[in-house]
């Protein structure tokens, strides 16, 4: 399992956002900070799995696997 640290930020409106500075770009949002952290996990795992998307893809023919919308296996060649 893969860490990232994140940063929780209180809006004047109310709710959080929360970014994952490894990943840039990747920003949810949440009316509570547990909520805030459940989505930027979503997020996460999202932006994760349209990295390894992309890197796969780009040379080679490749079969993805997903099961409940994850990526679970892959096979290319």
């Amino acid at each position: 399992m893969l860490t990232y640290t994140v940063e929780l930020i209180p809006q004047k409106e109310g709710g959080y956002t929360v970014t994952a500075p490894a990943l840039p770009g990747c920003i949810s949002e949440g009316d509570t900070a547990e909520q805030a952290l459940k989505n930027i996990r979503e997020a996460a795992e999202g932006y994760i799995t349209t990295l390894i998307i992309t890197v796969i893809c780009k040379n080679h023919l490749t079969l993805l696997l997903f099961k409940h919308n994850k990526l679970v296996n892959f096979i290319y060649a």
